[in-house]
């Protein structure tokens, strides 16, 4: 797990041989025990792993590398971390145009709304909650 970590910190691999290995190390994340929600929450910094998906994410790779960090790191993640919110804002306005890795984000927005603890529970407050807007900018359709 560290040689990935490895990998994808340093700068004299290739760019899409860091994504590789950083999204190989995310999606490890989803393999091991976590009892309850919040578990592995201690284990990442947020807001590096956000650097490094701006450093190694690009248009051929931007998709697959949001899924492993949805599925392996984010998922894990209370539906009230400050630092998930963000990162999933992040996420949402890099697809605004309809592309990326907006289903993920969906499914994941939708497994945080089914929890009881999520504030959003209420009708309509999703939007509201994130701060972001789930339509389509007319110039996109």
């Amino acid at each position: 797990m560290d040689i990935l970590r490895n990998i994808a910190e340093e700068n004299n691999y290739k760019q899409d041989d860091r994504a590789g290995a950083l999204a190989l190390y995310w999606l490890l994340f989803s393999e091991t025990e976590a009892p309850t929600i919040g578990a592995s929450e201690t284990t990442l910094d947020l807001n590096r792993e956000k650097e490094l998906y701006e450093t190694l994410a690009n248009e051929l790779n931007e998709e697959w590398l949001a899924h492993a960090l949805i599925g392996g790191v984010l998922i894990r993640r209370s539906e009230t971390d400050p630092g998930a919110l963000c990162f999933v804002t992040y996420l949402m306005n890099r697809c605004v145009d309809g592309g990326g890795a907006r289903d993920a984000i969906i499914e994941l927005i939708e497994n945080w709304r089914e929890r009881s603890t999520a504030p959003v529970n209420s009708k309509r407050v999703l939007e509201s909650w994130l701060g972001y807007d789930f339509n389509i900018p007319t110039y996109a359709i």
